[in-house]
């Protein structure tokens, strides 16, 4: 068990690193955030440029504020701190500040960036004298804002002499000041500082690789907290309510729930980068586990709901239920994924209104479904007839074998099986023969014209006493009339109920209760009737019987 459950920890683990490697959707909405902010702090948007004139050269591409940043972001990446340090401008710094390395400078604000901003290069100028249009003074270009709790910091790129006469682009020495303040707030903290001591830092999807060992660290730690609340979970259910359901609940997707929930609380003490923090951001595997147990949970409801029903003999509800609860799981689960989409930026409100428009066409097109599923409804709701009863539907005879949501199979006398749509089934005039407490037991006797008038009354009495003592006959009505003389016979009509609803039960005493008046008419002396007709032949004439 113990090595079961650690294979899907690593299967869950497995799946964050696939995550790591397709969150450019999430990604993509951090850049459109940090684009819409860069924007609204300008006067108006940077004017598009179809003709982009080439700076000046330069050994480190310095030349426009795009290729300045672009080449810093590479040597950082890179650890070439001493290229990266040729993109920061080191002029004129504060006191405090006027020994600090470059080297050191630049790997802090790789940290602040890693950290707090995602830098589109997009939206930076590629012209040698950068926007001249965003509400900053014409040597200075926005690079980025971040927000902390307290501020919000602005970093900018400045246009400064490269000492030949040339102007190049580098971080402006007002943001250079303020990366020591910043660190402090982007800084790895005890556990990440310890990490990054004796781990290389090497970029690895979008993090580094001291911060995945800690993830994995973190991991594990979940793991082995969690591993005493499975026994405290179960050892608070009563044994008698402890079923292999509610036993693979708690130890699956409730499990997993609380582990994903200690996982994202200590999320901080890896000092996640802007990558990580959009993947946190996406709540995939909150999403997924929250999901599992609200359906699990709804699955325990209808359960619960079945047994109920079961007590009380409502196989109708029953069956109406097991469709309700597969709509509602997908409604769970539809709308889970709709959250993820909008985590992962997505415009959800536009998905929804294009869905709309669509549904009105799928609407129009699909109403003879709609018409089943209604007519499904009626049928297990109203239950004119249920699962195994037998019915009659226009000339159709059969049993009810199972009623879905779009059609009904009822399996006939020839034991082949038709589907209905339930719209159409609905509608139809059913003849259910399983509601019948009771069967009509009603046949003609027909005499002979032979038969005597005490032979009659033989023969009545005879089936009444008869009829009487059956046990399976209800008391009343019992009623044996001489009813009519017949073309060929005596006719004798009986009116009785056999007490079962079970058709192959009456056909068998029908045939018991056949052969008793048979016996009844032998003893009296009597004999059935044959359909004839008698002629007669008089001075060589033929007479038929109702011409005499």
């Amino acid at each position: 068990m113990m090595a079961k459950r650690l294979f899907v920890y690593a299967g869950i683990i497995l799946l964050s690193l696939i995550l790591f490697s397709v969150n450019s959707l999430a990604q993509q909405q951090v850049k459109n955030d940090e684009a819409d902010k860069a924007v609204e702090k300008g006067n108006e948007k940077p004017p598009i440029t179809v003709v982009v004139p080439l700076g000046p050269e330069d050994d480190y591409d310095r030349g426009v504020p795009r290729s300045s940043v672009e080449r810093f972001l590479e040597a950082a990446k890179d650890g070439d701190y001493e290229s990266a340090a040729q993109h920061l401008d080191l002029r004129n710094l504060p006191r405090e500040m006027r020994n600090a390395q470059g080297t050191e400078l630049v790997r802090e604000f790789k940290i602040i960036l890693d950290r707090g901003l995602w830098i589109d290069l997009e939206l930076l100028s590629e012209h040698p004298k950068g926007y001249d249009n965003d509400g900053l003074p014409s040597y200075r270009d926005l690079l980025g804002q971040i927000e902390t709790e307290k501020k919000t910091y602005t970093l900018l790129l400045q246009r400064v002499p490269r000492g030949d006469g040339v102007h190049i682009w580098k971080v402006s020495n007002a943001t250079v000041a303020k990366i020591p303040e910043l660190y402090e707030l982007a800084s790895y903290g005890l556990f990440g500082e310890f990490l990054s001591g004796f781990i290389p830092e090497v970029d690895f999807l979008g993090a580094y690789l001291w911060q995945w060992v800690g993830a994995i660290l973190i991991m594990l730690f979940a793991y082995l907290v969690l591993l005493p609340f499975s026994w405290l979970s179960l050892s608070l259910i009563n044994k008698k309510d402890r079923s292999p359901q509610v036993i693979s609940f708690v130890r699956g997707p409730l499990y997993l729930f609380v582990w994903v929930l200690i996982v994202t609380s200590m999320k901080d003490l890896l000092s996640p980068t802007v990558e990580m923090q959009a993947l946190f951001k996406t709540s995939t595997l909150l999403i997924i586990s929250l999901t599992w147990v609200m359906v699990r949970l709804f699955d325990f409801y209808i359960e619960h709901l079945v047994h109920k029903f079961q007590e009380k003999d409502k196989t109708g509800a029953i069956d109406l239920l097991r469709p309700l609860a597969k709509i509602v799981r997908g409604v769970i689960i539809v709308s889970a994924f709709i959250i993820w989409l909008d985590n992962i930026g997505f415009k959800v409100t536009t998905l929804m209104a294009g869905l709309g428009i669509g549904g009105i066409g799928v609407a129009l097109a699909a109403q003879a479904i709609f018409a089943d599923m209604i007519g499904a409804i009626i049928l297990l709701v109203s239950q004119p007839v249920r699962v195994g009863d037998f019915c009659k539907f226009g000339n159709t005879l059969g049993t009810v074998e199972g009623i879905g949501l779009r059609a009904s199979q009822v399996r006939t006398l020839d034991n082949t099986v038709v589907s209905v749509p339930n719209g159409e089934f609905s509608k139809q005039h059913l003849e259910n023969y399983a509601l019948r407490e009771k069967v009509w037991f009603h046949p003609k006797i027909s005499l002979p014209y032979e038969t005597t008038r005490e032979q009659i009354s033989t023969i009545t009495a005879g089936i009444e006493n008869m009829l009487k003592e059956h046990p399976m006959v209800h008391d009343e009505p019992i009623e044996i009339y001489f009813t009519e003389i017949g073309d060929y016979s005596h006719n004798i009509d009986v009116y009785s109920y056999v007490t079962t609803g079970d058709w192959s039960k009456y056909k068998k005493i029908a045939g018991e209760l056949n052969f008793a008046i048979m016996d009844i008419v032998e003893k009296a002396g009597a004999r059935l009737a044959l359909p004839s007709r008698k002629m007669y032949v008089a001075e060589g004439k033929v007479y038929k019987q109702e011409n005499v």
